[in-house]
């Protein structure tokens, strides 16, 4: 798939890197909070000597105003991101439904007396579809997603306290151990859902086709029963698919259930034992925490895409790479237009050569 995307790449390369900078935008919040905090309990303290408390007020609505504004410039970034991202995307989705269609134009008779038109059907919608989101985000969300979790825990540990940091590192190996669990099943399952999706398309498409000779022959009962029985198959394959991704995020919330506690029970201990550590850092080791988890939330839920979008790019390219049975000879010569009668001698032709058709 990274072929069809490369004519984009400086598409992809500014969405990613207008990316970047609304994460360094938006990793300077937590730093605004553990100083609205910190300034809040010295001045009821009374460690700020001669502050009004007007004064105070306005320092505080200073700061909430300056981090305002760099919400608001993160905000344009986004969109400006999502306007590039998408175009890019929806050219690649363009460019592969064309040169399926092209392809199909090309094959041999003897491919559609192969397979169905169901099947055929769902690798020009259903299949190119299912890359879709790959072809938009899948970049952004690789990238982006692994760099804030990178950084979160980068300023975890050297702007709050290296102790926090330590306290909830160990839950590392368990992320990882859940990720290759969950790939090695997911990715299994996806298959399953693809091609049980793609026996109910053709059963559709056949029946809607066919339908006259339905109605002679009184099918319409027996058709209906068999659709339904794909139906229920297709039901049971997403189920079971959406089992393993339910599992797999049920786990990774656990684990940042249990990362929240450590950081704000051991934070707790630390403000009260330890001069050097303010409430302020440990909310912001709180905040950069969920900075840490929710990228990986959501890389769980962009694994399901990436094996949706693996089981349907599989499907259409098989398609692209599909051989006509018929096809010219390299050393060909174009027939000029032909002016008179034609007469053929000797002329057979068959998709087999022991099996002549005609």
């Amino acid at each position: 798939l990274m072929g069809w995307m490369r004519p984009y790449r400086l598409h992809y390369a500014s969405g990613i890197t207008i990316g970047m900078v609304m994460i360094g935008v938006w990793m300077a919040g937590p730093k605004f909070f553990e100083h609205l905090v910190n300034y809040t309990k010295k001045f009821v303290d009374g460690e700020l000597g001669e502050t009004t408390t007007s004064e105070a007020i306005w320092h505080v609505i200073g700061v909430v105003a300056f981090m305002a504004s760099i919400n608001a410039v993160a905000l344009v970034l986004d969109r400006w991101r999502i306007l590039i991202m998408t175009y890019a995307g929806e050219r690649v989705q363009f460019d592969l439904r064309r040169a399926v269609f092209n392809h199909l134009q090309h094959l041999s008779m003897s491919y559609y007396d192969r397979n169905k038109l169901g099947r055929i059907i769902s690798r020009c919608t259903s299949d190119i579809g299912s890359l879709r989101e790959v072809n938009v985000w899948g970049i952004d969300a690789i990238v982006l997603n692994l760099l804030m979790p990178t950084a979160a825990a980068i300023l975890l540990a050297t702007l709050t306290d290296i102790r926090l940091f330590l306290s909830v590192c160990w839950l590392g190996p368990a992320f990882f151990l859940a990720n290759r669990i969950f790939l090695k099943h997911s990715g299994k399952a996806w298959q399953v859902v693809r091609e049980g999706f793609t026996r109910v398309s053709t059963n559709l498409a056949e029946n809607i086709t066919g339908v006259r000779v339905v109605t002679a022959f009184n099918r319409q009962e027996p058709n209906l029963d068999e659709f339904n029985r794909l139906q229920v198959i297709n039901t049971i394959n997403n189920v079971s698919a959406s089992r393993v991704q339910g599992a797999y995020v049920s786990a990774l919330a656990v684990m940042g259930f249990i990362g929240k506690a450590v950081i704000l029970i051991y934070g707790g201990y630390l403000v009260l034992h330890k001069p050097d550590v303010t409430v302020g850092k440990v909310l912001a080791a709180s905040f950069y925490w969920d900075w840490f988890m929710n990228p990986m939330r959501d890389l769980g839920t962009w694994y399901n895409n990436y094996m949706v979008a693996m089981a349907g790019g599989e499907r259409v390219f098989n398609l692209l790479d599909t051989k006509p049975d018929v096809a010219d000879l390299p050393d060909a010569k174009p027939l000029p237009r032909i002016k008179g009668a034609v007469e053929f001698q000797n002329v057979t032709f068959g998709y087999k050569p022991e099996t002549p058709v005609l």
